[in-house]
């Protein structure tokens, strides 16, 4: 569309005032621009003219829209001196992928199957005695005795047997002076060279076993019912009822060595496991309710021991008129005496 001059625009500028024709005529101008603006072309020299010939002309810069300049400049090449390599660092292996731990329950399947089989526990070594002296023995024939017990205020009675068939032998001591029923304990065994050879030893509540020592001459040791631990065996070894007999056939066997001053030592075990080497010691002739008795004092040689005496009868093969024992540090006094001699 070409640019024109409106015939309306010139005598209506004639009418008004001059600052006022001049305003209208830049608006004409710029909606001149405007409109050439959107249609791309240019304003025509008449109407810049028209707006250039009034009193306050206005000087319009019109930048031609086109291609944007780029915001950034390109990089340019700057020249940097090459760098000295630097060693290469060892090379790192590369972590491999961990799969993910298992559960509690598994993990510790996992390391009891992958943990060594632990050794066996090594056999507990053999409780061994010191040697001691091994004797010969007149053994006394069979025979049944009675005794009363007193353990502080408490009084009853007791029996002792002693029974030998040929080799073999049994030995029970049994005593009602226990509130819990009577008490027993039996040895049974064979006879040898070197007297008693005890095979088992037990000791009863109410008639009912509840500890024991077995001997195992063959394998050369003595086990417990009570306890896990062994004891070795030798020759001459007693239990705790058959040292009555043993130590009445060592002396009967020759009364004229067992003078005040001398010894006899005995092995001596008990159902739990206890067992220490016994020395009794001579003290001389003593008076038993009238009746003339050697007597025999084995010492304690540690704490919860017991102080044993025995007064033996000449006159009965040697056998026990009267024993007590005396527990260390203290304790009631057990004694035993003999209530009737046998015939």
């Amino acid at each position: 569309m070409p640019w024109a001059t409106s015939p309306l625009l010139l005598p209506m500028s004639t009418r008004l005032s001059p600052r006022t024709a001049a305003a209208v005529a830049l608006a004409a101008v710029v909606a001149g621009l405007h409109v050439g603006l959107i249609l791309g072309g240019a304003p025509p020299p008449s109407v810049l003219a028209a707006g250039a010939s009034r009193e306050r002309p206005a000087t319009l810069q019109v930048r031609t829209l086109g291609a944007r300049p780029p915001l950034l400049e390109a990089p340019r090449a700057v020249n940097v001196p090459a760098l000295r390599p630097e060693p290469a660092a060892p090379e790192v292996a590369k972590p491999r992928h961990r799969p993910a731990p298992p559960p509690p329950a598994a993990r510790q399947e996992t390391a009891q199957a992958l943990a060594p089989e632990p050794p066996p526990p090594p056999a507990a070594p053999l409780e061994t005695f010191r040697p001691v002296p091994t004797y010969a023995t007149l053994l006394p024939p069979s025979v049944a005795l009675q005794y009363r017990v007193r353990r502080g205020e408490r009084q009853g009675q007791a029996e002792f047997q002693w029974v030998r068939e040929g080799d073999a032998y049994r030995l029970s001591l049994q005593d009602d002076l226990s509130p819990r029923g009577v008490h027993g304990r039996a040895s049974q065994g064979h006879v040898n060279e070197h007297g008693l050879a005890p095979e088992r030893f037990a000791e009863s509540r109410k008639q009912r076993e509840v500890r024991a020592a077995n001997f195992n001459r063959e394998a050369g040791q003595v086990s417990f019912s009570a306890v896990t631990s062994n004891q070795s065996w030798q020759p001459g070894m007693q239990d705790r009822l058959s040292w009555w007999i043993q130590l009445a056939g060592i002396v009967h066997a020759a009364p004229q060595r067992f003078g005040a001053g001398q010894r006899i030592e005995l092995p001596v075990v008990g159902t739990r496991g206890a067992s220490e080497v016994w020395v009794f010691e001579v003290q001389g002739e003593a008076d038993v309710g009238g009746v003339p008795a050697l007597h025999l004092v084995r010492e304690p040689t540690r704490l919860y021991d017991a102080r044993v005496q025995a007064w033996l009868d000449p006159k009965q093969h040697h056998l026990p008129l009267r024993v007590s024992f005396t527990p260390v540090p203290r304790g009631e006094v057990l004694e035993m005496t003999i209530n009737t001699l046998p015939p």
